[in-house]
């Protein structure tokens, strides 16, 4: 190759170059300006639903819980397990006679204010004096209910708390039939 090509050569390359730099013709890879982003939209919000109320399959009354009373619900006499029930008196001083041997359910009921038997927070939690042991005290698998059997004659109380309420003392005397 000649000098004289040589030059041409590279003067042709170097004028191509600066053609192309300067914004002549557009390649397909030439970068396009990208579109300004619109203004974007502020979401409407979804709408609250309505509260639904809290279901009561037991049909009770609303509370908040007024009063709680502690009752004997069963006593099985003459022992556990004889299928026999018996009405359970109070003596002279408002204590409950009790004899040896039978099995005992306590109960609690809780009211509003309206004296309505109504819907309560937590279940209750049954407290006792077990004056010369007396109750044989058994577990229960329903809250609401305190079991125990009569052991020995003997003095005991019973009371029952719920949401905050106290309920009556239940006083319970033992003796020999």
């Amino acid at each position: 190759m000649t000098l004289i090509f040589r030059r041409t050569a590279w003067g042709i390359g170097t004028l191509a170059l600066a053609f192309v730099s300067c914004g002549g013709d557009k390649s397909p890879t030439a970068s396009t300006p990208s579109p300004l982003p619109a203004a974007a939209a502020t979401p409407t919000p979804a709408p609250t639903p309505a509260p639904t109320p809290t279901p009561n399959p037991l049909g009770l009354a609303p509370g908040p819980v007024a009063s709680l009373k502690a009752y004997l619900k069963t006593v099985e006499s003459p022992t556990r397990g004889s299928g026999e029930f018996r009405e359970v008196q109070k003596d002279a001083d408002g204590v409950f006679r009790l004899y040896v041997g039978e099995y005992v359910v306590v109960d609690s009921t809780q009211r509003n204010a309206d004296g309505q038997v109504c819907l309560w927070r937590k279940d209750p939690v049954y407290s006792w004096d077990n004056f010369d042991d007396m109750m044989g005290i058994k577990g229960s698998s329903d809250p609401f209910f305190f079991k125990f059997e009569v052991a020995r004659p003997g003095y005991a109380e019973v009371t029952s708390k719920m949401d905050g309420v106290e309920s009556n003392e239940l006083k319970m005397r033992a003796v020999k039939r």
